[in-house]
């Protein structure tokens, strides 16, 4: 589901509202951990195909503006491995 947040007319505008420092923390995590990077961004993609297949096209719209290779899943999966 969209958060309640990002549902309302202003959605976009809170994306892009963040999008710089989204952009800074992706392009840092690129520097330092690639792999984690690339495997986010992948999981992004894979994600906005998952929500055309579904039709669920509001989803894919939120995914196209938001700029982070972080999200819910992103740090639920992370949540379940060791520190490192």
């Amino acid at each position: 589901k969209v958060s309640a947040t990002l549902k309302g007319e202003g959605g976009p505008e809170v994306i892009k509202s963040m999008q710089h420092s989204a952009l800074l923390a992706s392009a840092a995590l690129h520097v330092m951990h690639p792999q984690l990077y690339w495997a986010l961004v992948m999981m992004q993609i894979k994600l906005g195909q998952w929500a055309v297949e579904h039709g669920l096209i509001y989803i894919y719209t939120w995914l196209q503006f938001w700029a982070s290779v972080f999200n819910c899943a992103s740090v639920i999966s992370n949540r379940e491995f060791p520190l490192h």
